[in-house]
């Protein structure tokens, strides 16, 4: 039996494939394999093929009907005997759809039922979900009110029904059981009537409340579910159409307002342009002028310069008449006005690097405290009159100034340059000495003032005077050091004044071109490189790594979201990105992927900071050694009293202020060394484990969020920034520590080692500390003394923190040996008098001090006046602002002086210092108190019932609504009035609970404004 496939042929046998393969082969080889007559096998030869094939089953029944047993079957006949079948299963797929159809009917009906049933039921269960959704929904936005208003609830609760009570139970019956004992029998039935009716009434009225509360929280309820159904049937695409047309209207406006505002700017630019080429041509017009005007005026300062000389004298001539006039009663320690207010100039022969405009600065911020102007006081006492005041002030300044500056160009002309800071210091000098004897209760002659100029350009030009040397180490240290704090404000200055023009030229570019935009993002890295020093702009490897890094975080196509933002907005902009692409390089340095044009600042600095804590250490010790050689040299001379004292131990003298002095300086400079090195491995530790959190962030991971990894990239540049500060602080202190070796030289030459060695010889020298050592043990007896205050290490908290006298030195040697600096010691007792405090070298000093504290303290200070050096070593600039005219050193023991001092002081006493604890609940009527348990308790007990039953379940609440006749009414002006929703809240569980423990429910109800 053949099994091809062929598209079945309407020729009866009569086409030429069929003739040609013979009509016996063809009813041998044809089979009906599809009854419907549209798509079957027609014999073998044809080669037209029509899918489907017929299935084997249909193929079957042909064998069945016909199982061809003769040859002679016809294509006709095959086509009939087809036909016949397919009209026979016809009929049988009739009554087989009939069947099935009337079986299909009862099926749909009863499924229609069912389905029906579902339907409404899954209806009421949609509404319902909506409506819980919408409850949950404000359940969810009161959650936190919710909570609250339960916790308070609860502690309410539990105070009145179990701690009022309790109390009420126990302490009212008392009271109300000692009250009852002073009234009639009468008047207690009469109160307990009254309370009856009263508890009646109040249980009528809360029901009645309950009852309209109840009714209204159920219409409010149906409310709320009509209003949710209304939500949530609105039309989301039409809300969304309107969204979007709207945001479409906005970017419209926006796009214009934006394109307007660009044109406007360009406008605004282009005029601003032009205005600066005119202003650039009328300047350099002015420049030309100005320069002409500068050569007559420097022709004329030529001829004014001649006539100084002869302005000087009139000048002098107007100062003598100035202090006969203004200041007839003026002492010596008064000669304050002298000095001009504070104006300083460089000093070209001890430090050639700093600015001068720093210095003055400085000079004018930190010795205007030292060497103050006493003019206001002088003018007070002179003339009371304020015009009278102000003219001599200005009579002053001009008279001071001339002084200084004729100093000033005398020791110019010899050779010396000197500031003027150290001119007013040295003018003060000479006028506080007593030796130098001037009286300005007299009238002061022209060879007074001579004498004056002449004693100053003395001193200033005598190079053999140790003393000299300490005031210029003094003027020097006061004129440049400042602390830590200030030194890195003015460094961040500094940068911020040299970064502004390259600021300037971003901030304020109108970039449009691609050309322009790359020119600006250009100078993005090159300020980036300028503001956190890691490389040059011209190093091209430092810009290549600035630039990839820049590009992380701030690609070139956000260069106009940049250009569109505000100046300030910009300049923070700008340094979040240099922190945050310092912080990248400085990451890539670590993880060894670049950052070789990084210096090793950490590195550098371990290096640097014991280096330079070794040499002050160091310079420090040597000037410690030759203090304590000349102290012990100055003591061998007060104890041996040999012949040539006086000039040598002068010189002796002045050569320990100087050493003492620069020890002093060391140990500040020294100082500030410890504290820069305890910072560096502070921030090395923070640098090391910020670098390790990173490290733990990135993990070789593609992308990183950057909320994660740039505060960490920013840390880190903070922490080298510190560095990079360190380093400036660390050069300045080496700096200043170099430069004041220069002041040694006086009593280096005056006093070589070869002399001291001979002059020691047979000399015990101690150190300080062995000094102390040596009184170890040794204290004041307290009870020796009735009114003075002794303070003692192990006694006395903060003890190390006490600001001693005279820089620790013993005050009673200073006083009695002449000038003698020795160390005092802590162990033997720090005598507080008058809210300071003073230390000893042994305990007959302070014996002795203690005795008289006050005639010591005057010897100190007129020691003082003969060696100005001492006012700034010993630290006695308080001690020079109260001085006795000069009439009353004359009249009595002048070492006996006290100083006048004054002061305002106030007090003031806080309105309220406890804050208020009053409580506004509180209620002092008992029976206040009673209405409120039994209201509580009422509701307490108070129960709903409520029935239900299997056919009434699925029942609905019908509603009806009148609405009433409208009133029609007229008037010009309409009035339009706006209100909030009513705040409508509903308690539940407050009635019907069995447990000891309320939990209540608060749920607010209250509609939102915008569906009143």
């Amino acid at each position: 039996m053949s099994t091809l496939m062929a598209r079945g042929c309407y020729c009866g046998g009569g086409c030429v494939p069929c003739q040609q393969a013979g009509r016996e082969n063809y009813l041998n080889t044809a089979m009906i394999r599809n009854p419907d007559l549209n798509s079957f096998v027609c014999c073998a030869v044809c080669s037209k093929i029509i899918p489907p094939p017929p299935s084997p089953a249909t193929f079957e029944r042909i064998r069945e009907y016909r199982p061809y047993k003769t040859r002679f079957y016809t294509h006709r006949d095959i086509l009939e005997i087809g036909a016949e079948l397919q009209q026979q299963q016809h009929g049988e797929k009739e009554l087989e759809i009939q069947e099935w159809l009337e079986k299909l009917k009862k099926e749909l009906r009863l499924a229609a039922e069912i389905q029906k049933e579902d339907a409404l039921e899954k209806a009421l269960e949609g509404a319902a979900d909506e409506h819980n959704e919408f409850v949950e929904y404000l359940k969810k936005r009161h959650e936190q009110e919710l909570e609250e208003t339960e916790l308070q609830t609860r502690k309410v609760m539990k105070q009145y029904l179990e701690d009022e009570l309790k109390r009420e139970s126990e302490a009212a019956e008392q009271r109300m059981a000692h009250k009852l004992q002073r009234v009639q029998m009468e008047c207690a039935l009469e109160k307990m009537q009254a309370v009856a009716e009263v508890r009646r009434q109040e249980r009528e009225a809360a029901l009645k409340e309950m009852a309209k509360q109840q009714k209204k929280h159920m219409e409010q309820l149906h409310e709320a579910k009509i209003l949710a159904k209304e939500v949530y049937q609105k039309k989301f695409d039409q809300l969304t159409k309107e969204k979007q047309y709207e945001m479409n209207i906005a970017l419209d406006i926006s796009l214009k307002e934006n394109q307007e505002n660009i044109e406007k700017q360009l406008k605004e630019a282009e005029a601003e342009h032009q205005l600066k080429l005119e202003e650039a041509m009328l300047g350099q017009k002015e420049t030309e002028a100005q320069i002409e005007t500068l050569n007559q005026q420097l022709e004329s300062m030529t001829v004014w310069k001649n006539s100084l000389e002869a302005e000087i004298a009139d000048t002098r001539q107007a100062f003598q008449k100035y202090i006969d006039v203004t200041f007839p009663q003026l002492s010596p320690g008064q000669a304050d006005f002298i000095l001009p207010f504070r104006k300083t100039t460089d000093f070209t022969d001890l430090e050639k690097g700093a600015k001068p405009c720093d210095k003055e600065s400085k000079a004018s911020h930190k010795m205007g405290v030292r060497f103050t102007v006493m003019t206001g006081q002088y003018h007070k006492s002179a003339r009371p009159g304020g015009a009278g005041g102000g003219m001599a002030h200005a009579e002053a300044e001009s008279v001071i100034k001339n002084i200084i500056r004729e100093i000033g160009q005398e020791c110019a002309i010899k050779g010396q340059t000197v500031p003027e800071t150290l001119v007013a210091f040295m003018v003060k000098a000479v006028v506080l000495d007593p030796k130098n004897d001037f009286n300005v209760d007299r009238t002061l002659t022209k060879n007074d003032v001579q004498k004056l100029i002449k004693l100053c350009i003395d001193r200033l030009l005598d190079t053999t005077n140790p003393s000299l040397d300490t005031i210029k180490m003094q003027v020097f240290f006061d004129m440049n050091y400042i602390n830590r704090v200030e030194l890195l404000n003015e460094q961040h200055h500094i940068v911020e004044s040299r970064l502004a023009s390259v600021t300037r030229e971003i901030t304020d570019s109108r970039a449009r071109t691609r050309e322009e935009l790359e020119s600006v993002y250009r100078k993005i890295v090159s300020y980036v490189l300028l503001r956190s020093g890691l490389g040059s702009p011209t190093d091209i490897k430092a810009v290549r790594e600035a630039t990839a890094a820049l590009q992380s975080v701030f690609p070139q196509t956000e260069m106009g979201v940049f250009l569109s933002l505000s100046k300030k907005d910009k300049e923070r902009q700008l340094k979040e990105l240099t922190m945050t692409v310092t912080g990248i390089r400085l990451f890539n340095k670590d993880t060894g992927k670049g950052g070789e044009s990084i210096d090793d600042v950490p590195a550098i600095l371990n290096e640097a900071i014991p280096a330079a804590t070794q040499s002050i250490d160091a310079e420090l010790h040597a000037s410690q050694q030759m203090a304590h050689r000349y102290t012990a040299l100055l003591e061998s001379v007060h104890e041996n009293l040999q012949g040539n004292i006086q000039l040598g131990s002068t010189m002796l003298k002045e050569a320990l202020f100087n050493v003492r002095q620069h020890e002093a300086f060391l140990c500040i400079i020294l100082s500030d060394v410890i504290t820069c090195a305890q910072e560096v491995e502070m921030m090395q530790k923070q640098f090391a484990a910020q670098m390790e959190h990173l490290k733990s962030i990135v993990q070789a991971k593609t992308a990183v969020p950057t909320s994660q990894v740039f505060p960490v990239f920013i840390a880190l540049a903070n922490l080298w920034t510190s560095f990079q500060d360190e380093i400036i602080l660390l050069s300045f202190l080496t700096n200043i520590a170099v430069n004041l070796h220069q002041f040694l030289g006086t009593h280096l030459q005056l006093f070589p080692d070869e002399m001291m060695e001979s002059h020691l010889e047979g000399v015990t020298v101690k150190s300080d500390q062995q000094r102390i050592e040596e009184t170890m043990g040794i204290k004041v007896d307290v009870s020796d003394f009735k009114e003075q205050e002794w303070l003692f290490p192990e006694t006395t908290a903060n003890f190390d923190q006490l600001q001693i006298q005279y820089h620790g030195f013993c005050a009673h040697t200073f006083a009695v040996k002449d000038g003698l600096l020795l160390p005092g010691s802590p162990t033997i007792g720090i005598l507080k008098h008058k809210e300071k405090f003073y230390a000893f070298n042994s305990k007959e000093s302070a014996y002795i001090f203690a005795q008289n504290p006050d005639k010591f303290i005057q010897l100190i200070i007129e020691k003082a006046k003969e060696n100005a050096e001492l006012i700034q070593l010993l630290e006695l600039h308080h001690q020079f602002e109260s001085l006795a005219p000069y009439t009353q050193v004359r009249s009595g023991d002048k070492h006996l002086l006290k100083p006048i001092t004054k002061c305002d002081s106030s007090t003031q006493t806080d309105t309220h210092i406890l804050p208020p604890t009053i409580v506004k609940s509180y209620e002092w009527n008992e029976w206040e108190l009673r209405r409120k348990v039994i209201k509580l308790a009422n509701l307490r007990r108070t129960l709903t019932h409520s029935v239900q039953t299997n056919l009434s379940h699925m029942r609905r609440e019908n509603f009806s609504q009148v609405y009433l006749l409208k009133d029609f009414s007229t008037q010009t002006k309409c009035d339009s009035s706006s209100n909030v929703p009513k705040p409508q809240i509903f308690l539940a569980g407050l009635r019907g609970g069995s447990s000891p423990t309320t939990h209540m429910i608060k749920m607010d109800l209250t509609r939102a404004v915008d569906e009143t």
